[in-house]
C-alpha cells in the first residue's frame, strides 16, 4: 500500500526557499546539471522568453556570479 502526496510550489516560493538553504540549492543545481539537455543555448533562450526587462540582466548577473563562486570553490 502507498500514499501519494501532491504539492504545487511556484517559482517565487521555490526560489526564496532555495536561496535560504545553500545545501538544497547545491543539490538542486547538481541535479539540474546532470539532467540538463545537450542544447543549453536552446534552453537558455526558452527560459529567457519568460524573463522580462531588467529581470534578464539581474538573472544573468546572478548566474555569472554563482558560476564564478562555484568555479573558485574548486
Amino acid at each position: 500500500m502507498s500514499i501519494q502526496l501532491s504539492l504545487t510550489v511556484y517559482g517565487p516560493e521555490l526560489g526564496r526557499a532555495l536561496l535560504n538553504d545553500e545545501e538544497e540549492l547545491a543539490y538542486a543545481l547538481k541535479e539540474m546539471a546532470g539532467d540538463a539537455p545537450a542544447d543549453m543555448a536552446r534552453l537558455g533562450r526558452d527560459v529567457g522568453d519568460h524573463l522580462y526587462g531588467d529581470d534578464r540582466d539581474s538573472v544573468v548577473a546572478f548566474l555569472l556570479g554563482l558560476a564564478g563562486a562555484i568555479e573558485a570553490a574548486e
